[in-house]
């Protein structure tokens, strides 16, 4: 399958949070065709872009960076690099934007007790555990 997100510049932002906030509806589109083509909507890699599953889908997982934790409701969490991103705003709200010289390389560590280490250019720069939700979103 070719490679639907390449991309020729230098990526100097990332996010960090629940991609199918901040991607476009269409790429998010394409995103889900091909882990459903992969069989695999446990975690998704295409360049920059990495996602995976939380350990027990939706909800409001704590975070070492984002005071109020990330929100999800795709399932998933992951790093977005910045010509993907389709609502700097939303971006801003609902996850973790972090800014670099230059994005070399992403990568999601998943722990079977629901950690997730996120990584950029080698480096933590995140670190969520979805093991338990921070808050129940319908009792608040």
């Amino acid at each position: 399958m070719t490679n639907s997100y390449s991309y020729m510049g230098t990526v100097k932002k990332v996010y960090i949070g629940d991609p199918s906030y901040v991607v476009s509806e269409s790429k998010w589109e394409l995103i889900c065709d091909q882990m459903k083509a992969a069989n695999n909507w446990n975690e998704f890699e295409d360049g920059l872009l990495v996602a995976h599953a939380t350990q027990f889908g939706d909800g409001v997982f704590p975070s070492s960076y984002c005071k109020n934790g990330y929100g999800v409701d795709s399932g998933m969490l992951g790093i977005v690099p910045d010509y993907l991103i389709s609502n700097w705003e939303e971006a801003e709200r609902l996850g973790n934007v972090r800014e670099f010289d230059e994005v070399k390389s992403t990568c999601i560590e998943y722990c079977e007790d629901g950690t997730i280490y996120f990584y950029v250019n080698d480096k933590i720069v995140d670190v969520t555990f979805t093991g338990e939700e921070l808050y129940d979103e319908e009792n608040q």
